[in-house]
């Protein structure tokens, strides 16, 4: 769907010139607007644009009015004047290379990308915007850029590899005039400024010119395969000239690193952070030639295309979504301490965000033992103004650990002074002010949650199983971004897949999900973190492993306290244990009130986030033993519900509340997650009572699932 204002583009191409500019506007999967027709732009603002789309990506191209860092700077800022919601800048188009990076030959047509630029002639250095990461891989990168260059052939053959030879000059070896004719004047034979050149000589081919073939040191003909492209990630040197010298060249790559030369690089990462990719159209010596400027473009281009296809964004905060934004805006702004029970969201990013929004200085001090506590308490009583926050803080699982006395109230200053903020997925027992942010609970923004993870080759915005996904995802940021990465990744796999391997192999598909960048840990330590103190109740873990053989959602106390009870809730206090245990996991986050009940259709029902009882499913299910017998415990109790109300029409609306956990009984056997056909099983076990299973057969076609 096309952006319905400007200030929705992300990505930015800055070109220099028109020949590097038309490759990429050739290769978009979709133009939108030429010339400001739809999207117009800010007033005062002189550049030119293209909008469109590259994969996932919308991207505005801009056509710069010359060469040269100062026109980049202008360009770029004009850039963000008009779109103001760019977050990365490509500059891409052609370049110079140094002919070697560690062994490796760097040869015309391949491709250089900048892990970081340097404005060599007034000495700036400018930081990384890429990392090269395991994935995507060279291989990949490579195979895709050699497709785009394919394409651009199919239009034009103005993109073709030349048919001149790619020769690289020994760097002492200038190109100039060495023959002066008798009656001709020429500055290249001056013997005060031996390394000065006449125009003539700099607009004539090396052929033209007669440049000694015996100080080539290294040829490459037509006829070597396309297929050779190759990308070089390094540092590229950016300036207001053109390098024409072999021997700087190489002085340069030999004390900073160089891979790269070009001009506008350093002026548009004074207004954005950028990549340059570019292709390689000479070897930043004297000896250029045009012939390979056109080709070099459509290698750049091309590659572009191939990094946005493969580009992974930072997601985007989910603290910035609606439905969060107002949990968040309901806490009361002048409170002093401030403690965030962050159940079900990654802490660090809201924690980082918070920090950033108003500080001038940082101080960090790593607390390990009884001294450095005091040293912190000091210092903060000294200070008019501060901000402390603990992260994902966790508290010790047994508390007698905790010498003396709760670590956070320590830290508290008697004097009301300063902040303090607390990101926790516990919930802790003070009086203090709590901001307790539940799921995502709009269905558009958990979709965008999972999809921000990166632009994926298939469409999966388009896969019919996509709401499906989300749906089990249960609106829980980790788990839509944990989905999204590894479909991201994974790119042959559909949602279906997904969901197959989520309900087969829920461990195994959270270890092979690639790490977030936004997040540490992964979706199975954060489960793991929580149930660590949940099990510390023996009522609340029979419980717990119960529910796991039945659905996650709307489950009730008279589904638990059937004949075959657990042994924790035997008893006359069962409803009050139930309660508590209910009461619990909703102070943890991990469950709400269901609203699937009807007044006289069973008790209140309680939701348990789905992901979590994913995760219990294949935690109980590595202990191996403990799931069998609360499966006969969960199978006891749905028929015993169901034999009273099988024979009449009165209680129809209780037996489909009732056929969600019948189902999820009969699933379990059914794939042999739990094996309940044991040789040596005893005579009670359920499914060796044959009635039984006739009577799971007549509750299903009662509610009309005949032939399940």
């Amino acid at each position: 769907m096309r952006p319905k204002t400007r200030h929705e583009f992300t990505i930015a191409i800055i070109c220099a010139l028109s020949i590097e500019a038309e490759p990429v506007e050739e290769l978009f999967d979709e133009v939108y607007d030429r010339r400001g027709a739809i999207y117009s732009k800010q007033r005062g603002d002189p550049n030119i644009y293209v909008t469109g789309k590259i994969g996932t990506h919308d991207v505005v191209l801009s056509y710069m009015p010359g060469i040269g860092r100062a026109a980049a700077a202008s360009v770029a800022a004009s850039l963000r004047m008009s779109y103001t919601g760019i977050q990365l800048g490509l500059v891409v188009g052609i370049c110079g290379a140094t002919p070697t990076l560690k062994g490796q030959q760097i040869f015309l047509g391949d491709v250089i990308m900048s892990d970081s630029v340097t404005q060599y002639d007034f000495g700036r250095q400018y930081p990384g915007g890429f990392n090269e990461r395991p994935t995507p891989s060279h291989g990949e990168l490579k195979e895709t850029t050699i497709r785009n260059l394919q394409s651009l052939k199919q239009v034009t053959n103005e993109w073709q590899r030349p048919s001149s030879d790619d020769i690289l000059f020994a760097p002492q070896f200038v190109h100039k005039h060495y023959q002066k004719e008798p009656s001709a004047t020429c500055i290249c034979f001056s013997r005060d400024r031996p390394d000065d050149i006449c125009s003539v000589a700099t607009e004539t081919t090396c052929s033209r010119l007669g440049c000694d073939q015996s100080r080539v040191i290294r040829r490459r003909g037509p006829d070597t395969p396309m297929g050779d492209i190759s990308f070089f990630i390094g540092k590229i040197a950016s300036a207001d000239t053109v390098m024409k010298s072999g021997v700087d060249r190489d002085k340069l790559a030999e004390s900073d690193g160089v891979i790269g030369f070009e001009m506008e690089g350093a002026g548009v990462w004074d207004n954005m952070p950028c990549i340059v990719i570019k292709g390689v159209c000479d070897y930043a010596d004297s000896h250029k030639s045009k012939d390979w400027q056109r080709y070099a473009a459509a290698t750049g281009a091309s590659a572009a295309k191939a990094f946005l296809y493969m580009w992974n964004p930072v997601p985007r905060d989910v603290s910035s979504f609606s439905s969060i934004r107002k949990q968040i805006d309901k806490g009361d702004p002048t409170c002093r301490i401030k403690t965030d029970q962050i159940g079900l969201l990654p802490q660090s990013g809201l924690a980082e965000r918070y920090s950033n929004e108003d500080r001038s200085n940082e101080v960090w001090k790593t607390c390990v033992n009884s001294k450095d506590v005091q040293d912190v308490q000091t210092w903060l009583s000294n200070k008019q103004d501060w901000l402390l926050i603990f992260d994902n803080y966790r508290p010790p699982v047994d508390l007698s650990l905790d010498e003396g006395g709760p670590v956070l109230e320590r830290f508290f200053s008697r004097e009301k002074r300063g902040h303090i903020l607390i990101t926790t997925q516990l919930p802790l027992t003070a009086p203090w002010h709590f901001i307790r942010l539940g799921k995502v609970d709009r269905e558009d923004e958990a979709t965008e949650i999972l999809l921000s993870q990166g632009p994926h080759h298939q469409d999966i915005s388009s896969d019919p199983v996509l709401k499906d996904l989300v749906t089990r995802m249960d609106g829980h940021p980790l788990a839509l971004a944990s989905a999204g990465i590894y479909l991201f990744k994974n790119k042959k796999k559909s949602c279906s897949d997904y969901l197959r391997l989520y309900s087969k192999a829920w461990l195994q598909l959270q270890r092979d999900t690639p790490q977030l960048p936004s997040y540490r840990g992964d979706l199975h330590s954060c489960w793991f973190n929580i149930a660590e103190y949940l099990f510390k109740s023996r009522e609340l873990s029979m419980i717990l492993l119960n529910w796991t053989c039945l659905d996650s959602q709307d489950i009730w106390f008279e589904l638990i306290d059937g004949p075959n009870t657990l042994p924790i809730l035997n008893g006359s206090n069962r409803m009050t244990i139930f309660n508590q245990a209910m009461s619990l996991l909703c102070d943890y986050g991990l469950v709400d009130i269901s609203s699937q009940r009807k007044q006289g259709v069973g008790s209140q029902g309680y939701n348990l986030q789905r992901s979590f009882h994913a995760w219990l499913e294949s935690y109980f299910v590595s202990l191996n033993d403990p799931l069998q017998n609360s499966l006969e415990v969960a199978l006891c109790n749905v028929i015993n519900c169901s034999r009273d109300l099988v024979r009449s029409d009165e209680y129809y609306e209780e037996i489909l509340r009732l056929l969600p956990h019948a189902n999820r009984c009969y699933d379990l056997v059914s794939s042999e997650k739990i094996h309940l056909w044991r040789a040596d099983a005893t005579q009670n076990t359920l499914y060796k009572d044959i009635r039984s299973r006739e009577e799971l057969g007549i509750l299903f076609e009662h509610a009309g699932y005949k032939g399940s």
